[in-house]
């Protein structure tokens, strides 16, 4: 079985727990269900930030690669950059799955690749985000699962979203055996809040 390719571009202000749960879920999966493959890249925007946690990955030039999943991870609303932008432009023609945790999904909605599609946010930007992209339906649900679009609303949804994919790419048995490995009272639905 060819493995899945799994891509987290991330911000320096990303969490370093975002990545923690991403990584463990993702760790868990393979070693209760060996043939649960993914290569998983974590790929930086800029350098991080002296003195902060050091936190996994490599540049991302080169590395937006066709038929991958690729997820955005932002704590605050990104800059505008033209270089990447060109690039996710790229990208969201190329994914197989587009994805966003937190303030992540403003890149992706700022160049229309969320039209059309729901996606979950975090409460704070609820209004500044409607304002901005009337085309994306803004929830405050866990997790949207819309198509080829998965965005978290950020904090520990990110757990929700993972389980919710491991689930669907490999059952819910494996995300159940994750749940119990991680102490997790139950698995919650995206609809959730």
């Amino acid at each position: 079985m060819t493995p899945i390719q799994l891509a987290f571009l991330y911000w320096p202000d990303v969490r370093p727990l975002t990545l923690t749960l991403v990584d463990e879920v993702l760790q868990l999966a393979a070693r209760l269900h060996p043939e649960a493959g993914y290569q998983v890249s974590y790929l930086q925007v800029a350098p991080p930030v002296a003195g902060a946690w050091p936190l996994p990955g490599q540049p991302w030039r080169g590395q937006l690669q066709a038929g991958q999943r690729l997820f955005l991870l932002a704590e605050e609303v990104p800059a505008p950059d033209d270089e990447l932008d060109a690039a996710l432009r790229q990208a969201g023609r190329n994914a197989s799955l587009l994805g966003a945790v937190g303030a992540g999904l403003y890149p992706l909605a700022r160049l229309g690749l969320l039209d059309g599609h729901r996606a979950a946010l975090h409460w704070r930007w609820q209004d500044d985000f409607a304002e901005r992209f009337p085309k994306v339906a803004a929830s405050n649900h866990l997790f949207e699962w819309d198509g080829e679009r998965l965005t978290a609303c950020g904090g520990l949804a990110v757990l929700d979203m993972l389980l919710a994919m491991l689930a669907r790419d490999h059952g819910a048995e494996l995300a159940g055996a994750i749940a119990e490995e991680l102490v997790l009272e139950r698995i919650r639905d995206g609809s959730e809040r």
